[in-house]
């Protein structure tokens, strides 16, 4: 197909509400060696836009400063190095910015191939929240079949993704939300156990069920006073790996946490660099 010079894409022209999206025209953007270029067909909506959008989300220097993190589409055009994916694959993708726009640049190994059971604008609502889960829980924490884990905000976009990849790897699923409907939603979702914050100690009904053992690995993107740190939820076995996700507003920190210690670091400095504020830094415990 014959890829234009320019293209229709959404702006934000100065901090606020809805209203300071606005249409406008830019230039289709280049692509590197590592690089596809995609026609978006649909663009997710997550928090960090919403939050770029109101002046609180500040965009990388080397980042589009066109809001959207995750597309699905059309590949159209590859770079020189580029050996997975050719034109006319389908495609979903955690962008470096830049999915609001009909044309976005992607880095080949931000791309997975879209399910034949879902549509594009469902494929275009996965990357953001299943590489985060992924790379966190399973690459760094290393949850394995059998063990025990517990998401804070089960029913948020991170918590219903790792209910269903947890549950797909055998594991046993603990959650909390903050109602008896979001209790209920979860477990419907496939966790074994989800627990109303506000109607009592989550942390003794963490306890109780896994009779007194705790957990083996911990994803918290809530934080904050609520959540404060309390290392009898963790199982016994070693120092706690400390994984932090971006700070949200007020300051509070996303964490997953492993309670045993896992083997060596190797591979975990080589996160994309293009994932923005998705990849977190990872420290050890003590």
């Amino acid at each position: 197909m014959t890829i234009p010079e320019t293209m229709r894409a959404i702006a934000i022209d100065e901090p606020g509400g809805p209203e300071v999206l606005i249409p406008v025209t830019e230039p289709v953007p280049g692509i590197g060696g590592n690089d596809v270029l995609v026609r978006v067909m649909a663009a997710g909506v997550n928090r960090p836009d919403v939050l770029q959008r109101q002046g609180l989300y500040p965009v990388p220097p080397d980042a589009s400063q066109l809001p959207g993190l995750e597309i699905a589409g059309e590949v159209v055009a590859t770079g020189e190095s580029v050996s997975r994916w050719s034109v006319g694959d389908s495609v979903m993708a955690l962008t470096h910015g830049g999915g609001y726009a009909e044309y976005c640049r992607v880095d080949e190994g931000h791309c997975l191939p879209v399910p034949p059971k879902l549509s594009l604008i469902e494929a275009a609502a996965v990357p953001e929240t299943f590489f985060t889960v992924w790379y966190n829980v399973f690459m760094r924490c290393r949850l394995a079949e059998g063990e025990t884990f517990l998401v804070h905000g089960g029913s948020s976009g991170i918590g219903t993704t790792a209910i269903q990849l947890a549950k797909a790897h055998g594991c046993t699923v603990i959650t909390t939300a903050g109602t008896n409907d979001k209790c209920r939603f979860c477990e419907d979702l496939g966790a074994d156990k989800a627990i109303n914050y506000k109607a009592g100690d989550w942390q003794e009904a963490v306890m109780d069920y896994t009779d007194g053992r705790g957990v083996d690995v911990l994803l918290d993107m809530v934080r904050g006073p609520l959540h404060a740190e309390e290392p009898g939820q963790y199982g016994a076995g070693g120092p706690l790996r400390d994984h932090r996700l971006p700070a949200g507003p007020g300051g509070r920190t996303q964490h997953a946490r492993r309670a045993r210690q896992a083997p060596d670091d190797n591979g975990f400095d080589t996160a994309p660099a293009k994932c923005r504020g998705q990849v977190p830094d990872c420290r050890r415990g003590p």
